[in-house]
């Protein structure tokens, strides 16, 4: 939905706010009242955070994402309410950032969206691991993209002992990502199994800056109707962990 780079002036400085109309730049259906999004953070000089909140509101008081060194990029899978007009606000501490908002999924009132999902929470469930012995054994090579089914629950060998917990007819499942054993400074980005941009280029769901990281991020995606996702590991090989932990149907 947004990018900074990409806009003139569009870096935040230490202390600033932008407003950004997520809802026209994403496509949002009128009466959208909150979105599901995925906020990056890069081009980092010194340690800090963002702070995001509904376009009418100020972010004051409060972090979405946060950094640690320059040059860190982060990343931050959350939820937010959008104004009338279908902004956010985003508004930057102590130190300047690039920032990136991905918007993953919509909310809107039962009455307006009769169409809509409901949500069912898991107990978390291990889909995948590329470190186990089954069903897609190794580290994602840089560049490529594996499809990934994540109806399933599996051990630590990767064999199946919770069976359809994400069931047929599901729509959307909300995850955890987890990429350990990184070959160099690169992104994750996991994305319906279907989508146009199935492979995940245009997006990221987590990031990393050097070799050795094991980090995480949250999010929400969207599933094909074989319950499956696709992850993208660009510019670095990694291993990829995904747990479920709840699904929209």
């Amino acid at each position: 939905a947004y990018d900074s780079r990409n806009v003139a002036v569009g870096r935040l400085a230490a202390g600033a706010t932008a407003t950004i109309p997520v809802a026209a730049a994403a496509g949002l259906p009128a009466g959208a009242s909150a979105i599901a999004y995925n906020i990056t953070a890069a081009n980092t000089t010194a340690g800090g955070y963002l702070a995001v909140a509904p376009g009418n509101s100020s972010p004051a008081g409060s972090s979405s994402v946060n950094w640690t060194r320059p040059g860190d990029v982060v990343a931050n899978g959350l939820i937010v309410g959008v104004d009338e007009r279908g902004a956010i606000r985003v508004q930057a501490g102590p130190s300047g950032a690039d920032f990136i908002v991905d918007v993953v999924g919509y909310y809107t009132p039962a009455v307006a969206t009769p169409q809509g999902a409901k949500f069912f929470p898991l107990t978390p469930e291990r889909a995948y691991d590329s470190r186990s012995a089954q069903p897609a054994k190794g580290a994602l090579p840089a560049g490529s993209s594996r499809w990934l089914s994540i109806r399933d629950g599996r051990d630590a060998a990767g064999i199946v002992t919770a069976p359809g917990v994400v069931p047929v007819g599901a729509r959307a499942v909300t995850f955890n990502a987890t990429v350990t054993n990184t070959s160099t400074a690169g992104y994750l980005s996991l994305n319906p199994g279907d989508a146009d941009d199935s492979a995940g280029t245009a997006t990221s769901t987590l990031n990393w800056s050097g070799t050795g990281v094991t980090v995480a991020n949250s999010s929400i995606v969207g599933v094909d109707a074989n319950g499956g996702v696709n992850a993208y590991a660009g510019a670095s090989a990694t291993d990829v962990i995904v747990d479920v932990m709840g699904y929209y149907k």
